[in-house]
């Protein structure tokens, strides 16, 4: 994981990408801060972090501020569910709704349920975690835009042809609302 956050720190300078490229996804609007710091300036605001996204409690939730304009969840949402369940996953995007400014966009690639049973036997707690699972990937979407979350909007951004068939994965933008609000209260997500 450590050269994988290295290799995309020193990648990071798309500058050449955006300058030569007279599209760009429209989930993806370039914002440029007014200010001398380069390092408030697209693309050196670009952060890159190696840490444990799920938070090991629901009252933690409370105190997550807005800090990002976009969040990457790419691949990850299945390692989430084996290994925290379902309350960890929901937890998970409960934190991303939070930790995203106004108008922010989480961009979700979902793994398919199928793949989850290739990967439930590695350890006692995943096998556990997966016979438990009811929130399954086709309903991701439905959870993101529920009043438990807030998401007001979301679209298909992509499904990548290649050749790799375990990488025909639907990417997804959900958006949330450019109005200051307040985050759905915590204590109502936790549900039994």
């Amino acid at each position: 994981m450590a050269s994988l956050i290295q290799a995309a720190r020193q990648n990071r300078n798309i500058r050449y990408y955006v300058s030569q490229s007279s599209t760009r996804p429209r989930a993806f609007p370039l914002r440029r801060e007014k200010s001398q710091d380069e390092s408030h300036v697209f693309p050196h605001n670009v952060v890159f972090v190696k840490a444990n996204y799920v938070l090991e409690r629901e009252d933690l939730l409370e105190v997550q501020r807005p800090e990002y304009d976009v969040i990457l969840c790419l691949s990850v949402t299945k390692w989430i569910h084996l290994n925290w369940g379902d309350d960890g996953l929901k937890r998970m995007f409960r934190r991303m709704y939070r930790h995203l400014r106004p108008g922010g966009v989480l961009i979700l690639e979902p793994q398919p349920w199928s793949s989850y049973g290739k990967r439930k036997k590695l350890t006692e707690a995943i096998y556990r975690n997966y016979c438990k699972i009811s929130l399954r990937p086709e309903l991701f979407t439905s959870y993101l835009m529920s009043s438990e979350v807030g998401f007001s909007s979301y679209e298909l951004l992509a499904t990548p042809c290649t050749s790799a068939k375990g990488f025909r994965r639907s990417v997804y933008a959900f958006h949330k609302s450019g109005v200051q609000q307040e985050p759905p209260p915590t204590s109502a997500a936790v549900q039994g």
